[in-house]
């Protein structure tokens, strides 16, 4: 049981850092938008 909640942390974690670094893009993504 410990494992698979390991396993959900660590899945839990890439989603997260995934959602953090297309966050990071579309921020980027609009601040060159706006300065074209």
């Amino acid at each position: 049981i410990k494992y698979i909640k390991m396993k959900l942390d660590e899945n839990e974690r890439g989603a997260l850092s995934r959602l953090m670094k297309v966050k990071d893009m579309m921020e980027k993504a609009q601040a060159a938008a706006e300065q074209m």
